[in-house]
C-alpha cells in the first residue's frame, strides 16, 4: 500500500470565536501543543509524505509549516471541503491512497489502528461509539479517515464534503468502520477544546508559564484566578 497524508487546517473556526479571529484554528494548542504539529505527526508515522491545506488564515499556516517537507496547499479564492480540497490535490496525490486527518482534532492514540488491515478498497472512518443517535447510526466521526485512490479521482475541486459525495452514497454497505482506541476529541467548540486540555494534562492548569494574560482567568468554581466571584 502507498499512502499519503493530507491534514485539513482550512476551516474558518467559527464556533471557536474569538479565539480564531486571530489564530487558525488548527494553530490552538492542547496541553502547549499545536494541534496541526501533533496531527501531522501522527500522519507523517505512517505515511511517506504529507500535504495541508489552508484557507482561513492561510498566511499563518503557511508561516508555521515553513521550513518542513510539509506540501501546503491554499485554497484562496472560497474553501472547497474536504472533498474539493483532495481533488485539488489530485496530480500531488498520484496514485496513492489517502490518509485524511482534521487538523483540528486531538487523539490519545496513533492513527495506526485505522491503517492496520486496510485492503484499500472500501473507504474507512475512524469512529466512536456514541449510544445515541449520531453521524453513522450510533457511530461518530473522530476526525480520521482512509480514501482509496480510486474515489479521488471521482472527486471535483468544487467547495463539497466526503459525507455527500462518497460516504453517504456508500454507508449502507461500502464503508468500513474502525473504532478508535482511547480518547478522541473534536476541538471545535469551546467546551470540548477545554475538555481536551484538561484530559490531556490530567486537570491541571493548562495556561503556558510564559502567557501574558489581558483580563481574568475563570478558574474552576466559577472564580476568578484571584478568588473572588465574577
Amino acid at each position: 500500500m502507498s499512502l499519503c497524508a493530507v491534514v485539513l487546517a482550512a476551516g474558518s473556526g467559527q464556533r471557536m470565536r474569538p479565539l480564531t479571529d486571530s489564530v487558525a484554528k488548527p494553530l490552538l494548542s492542547v496541553n502547549n501543543e499545536i494541534l496541526l504539529d501533533r496531527n501531522l505527526a501522527m500522519a507523517q508515522a505512517l505515511t511517506r509524505r504529507a500535504a495541508g491545506g489552508g484557507h482561513h488564515h492561510a498566511e499563518q499556516i503557511k508561516n508555521h509549516l515553513r521550513g518542513t517537507d510539509i506540501f501546503v496547499s491554499e485554497e484562496q479564492a472560497e474553501a472547497l471541503g474536504t472533498a474539493g480540497a483532495i481533488a485539488r490535490l489530485r496530480d500531488w496525490i498520484g496514485d496513492d491512497d489517502v490518509l485524511i486527518v482534521n487538523g483540528d482534532t486531538w487523539h490519545a492514540h496513533s492513527f495506526e489502528q485505522i491503517v492496520r488491515g486496510w485492503d484499500t478498497v472500501k473507504p474507512r472512518l475512524l469512529v466512536s461509539e456514541r449510544g445515541a443517535p449520531s453521524d453513522f447510526g450510533t457511530k461518530r466521526f473522530v476526525g480520521v479517515s482512509l480514501l482509496p485512490n480510486a474515489l479521488v479521482r471521482e472527486l471535483r475541486p468544487v467547495p463539497s464534503g466526503l459525507y455527500e459525495t462518497v460516504w453517504r452514497p456508500r454507508q449502507a454497505a461500502d464503508l468500513e468502520f474502525c473504532e478508535a482506541v482511547g480518547e478522541t476529541f473534536d476541538c471545535g467548540t469551546p467546551a470540548e477544546f477545554l475538555e481536551a486540555n484538561l484530559y490531556a494534562n490530567g486537570g491541571r492548569s493548562v495556561v503556558h508559564p510564559s502567557a501574558v494574560v489581558h483580563g481574568e482567568v475563570l478558574v474552576g468554581g466559577g472564580r476568578t484566578s484571584d478568588g473572588k466571584d465574577p
